[in-house]
């Protein structure tokens, strides 16, 4: 358990709304996800989007997300460390 990592139980779509709008990413390595209704959710509200590129991501997002290897630590490392310092970059995906 880290210091600056801060776990929510259930969130209020007040709440969630004011969460993503605020969020620089939405993080979502999944290995699988049949419809991608997290990525609409955060997508739909603005924010930059780094997911996985396996299942139905990449048709639901099309080139408004930057895709990772979710079986890749490394590549989730630098995808999400690269997205995070270049604004240029992260305003391209907040959709």
């Amino acid at each position: 358990k880290r210091d600056d990592i801060i776990t929510l139980g259930y969130v209020d779509d007040n709440k969630l709304d004011k969460l993503y709008k605020k969020a620089k990413v939405f993080f979502f390595p999944t290995l699988y996800e049949g419809f991608g209704y997290p990525v609409i959710e955060a997508m739909s509200r603005g924010t930059a989007v780094v997911t996985s590129k396996l299942s139905s991501l990449p048709e639901i997002c099309k080139d408004n997300a930057l895709y990772i290897n979710p079986y890749d630590i490394m590549d989730m490392s630098l995808k999400l460390k690269y997205i995070l310092s270049n604004d240029e970059l992260r305003k391209k995906y907040e959709n």
